[in-house]
């Protein structure tokens, strides 16, 4: 599966609506998926199927032996993973062969037969091992996985050194001897926490009317291990990047990341990132010879932190 991976096209971003052909849906679900993003191309939908998005529509479909649509808290992209991503889908009216909620259930019995069928061992619920379905649940009928996000929260881990063949899918080596200054990184990262027009630390694709002001919550640099020797494991630190924002711009936490990396390796100051939030351009800089300030770190996991509405117990 890995071919189409890295080769898929981002589509152009729309406003997220309710699912088409469930306009007047009987019932609303909600679910919770967790997932390894190495070998498919993101979550949203594309042309050869090889995302996440058409594999659980996919297994929906045959489930309930009709066609299901669903609607994610937000789009990862090729190779990033999620711990606990949000998905919502309307129960279609009737349904074929192979449907596995029986006709005039209840609410809570359709979430319990959803449950059985969906959450599992792969070789139960028909889903790569690289998708796991965690939960299935009742939803109000305005609940959107997107609309009712509150926040979301991701973590990129940064391995100083060659790093190790068997963590090298989760974060990113940066190569011999190459040691990052958590000091200056938590420096630069407390000028981001706030809110902000976060147009110099994101992309804009034509089209995507959505403001480019967030509300940063949180951006935390932390050296969560420390240096080993000898082995297999890997010979330098580890450090990772948290943010908690209530929205993202396009390749916003990568080119966060990046930023605050160059910093940790001295190629970039903290005045540079004042200066790059002020201008609210990745080009000023660029046009007067500074430093290359675009530096977008590799695909890494997202933890969405809180992907649904504000109902007790929903979170990520």
């Amino acid at each position: 599966m890995a071919h189409s991976a890295r080769s898929a096209e981002r589509l152009p971003y729309r406003p997220t609506a309710t699912p088409p052909d469930c306009t007047t849906p009987s019932t609303r679900f909600r679910a919770t998926v967790s997932y390894d993003g190495t070998d498919f191309a993101g979550w949203q939908t594309q042309p050869d199927g090889n995302t996440i998005q058409d594999v659980l529509e996919k297994r929906l479909s045959i489930a309930l032996g009709s066609q299901v649509h669903i609607a994610g808290s937000g789009r990862t992209d090729a190779g990033v993973h999620a711990r606990a991503q949000v998905f919502h889908f309307d129960l279609p009216e009737g349904g074929g062969s192979g449907r596995v909620v029986a006709a005039g259930a209840s609410r809570e019995s359709a979430a319990f037969s959803l449950q059985r069928c969906l959450v599992g061992l792969p070789e139960n619920n028909s889903l790569p091992a690289t998708i796991r379905v965690l939960a299935v649940q009742t939803a109000l009928a305005d609940f959107h996985s997107r609309n009712s996000c509150l926040g979301k929260r991701y973590v990129y881990t940064v391995q100083e050194g060659l790093g190790c063949p068997f963590s090298s899918r989760y974060r990113w080596a940066l190569g011999r001897d190459k040691v990052l200054d958590i000091g200056r990184m938590a420096e630069a990262a407390a000028l981001l926490v706030g809110e902000h027009d976060f147009s110099s630390f994101g992309v804009r694709n034509p089209g995507d009317t959505r403001p480019p002001r967030k509300r940063m919550h949180r951006l935390e640099v932390r050296r969560v291990a420390g240096p080993t020797e000898g082995g297999m494991e890997a010979e330098g630190g580890v450090v990772t990047i948290t943010a908690e924002c209530d929205r993202y711009l396009y390749n916003m936490m990568r080119i966060v990341s990046g930023t605050l990396v160059e910093v940790g390796l001295g190629r970039f100051g903290v005045a540079d990132v004042a200066a790059l939030l002020e201008t609210q351009s990745r080009g000023s800089l660029q046009k007067k010879g500074g430093p290359r300030v675009y530096k977008v770190a590799p695909p890494q996991r997202p933890l969405p932190r809180r992907p649904c509405s504000a109902a007790p117990g929903c979170s990520r």
